[in-house]
């Protein structure tokens, strides 16, 4: 489960990152908030001040879900359970389809 966990996180933020380059922007970083807080469009972005929650929610994968020590006395398999990587997976799948739309619309 942790790994879909860390897959779910990684998808979301590519998908972002792909709108940062399509605007000729260059992100950096794996916080999704910290991408989605300084989005160069985000004024013409629709519901885009709504994604920063669910972005939180994505960040918390990142590293404990890889690294045996990222969490006390715990293995990061310990941690996540299937009800974790079913938020996950279904918040990027909305990170990833909302920017594909935003994606599409720019291009047309």
């Amino acid at each position: 489960m942790r790994h879909a966990c860390f897959q779910a996180q990684q998808a979301a933020e590519k998908a972002v990152k792909a709108a940062w380059v399509l605007l000729g922007e260059a992100p950096w970083g794996h916080s999704i908030q910290s991408l989605v807080r300084d989005f160069p469009a985000a004024p013409q972005a629709p519901d885009w001040s709504r994604w920063q929650a669910r972005a939180a929610l994505l960040d918390r994968f990142y590293i404990a879900t890889r690294y045996p020590y990222g969490l006390p006395d715990l293995t990061p398999s310990e941690s996540y359970f299937e009800a974790d990587a079913a938020q996950a997976l279904a918040t990027a799948r909305e990170f990833v389809e909302a920017t594909r739309r935003w994606i599409g619309d720019k291009r047309s």
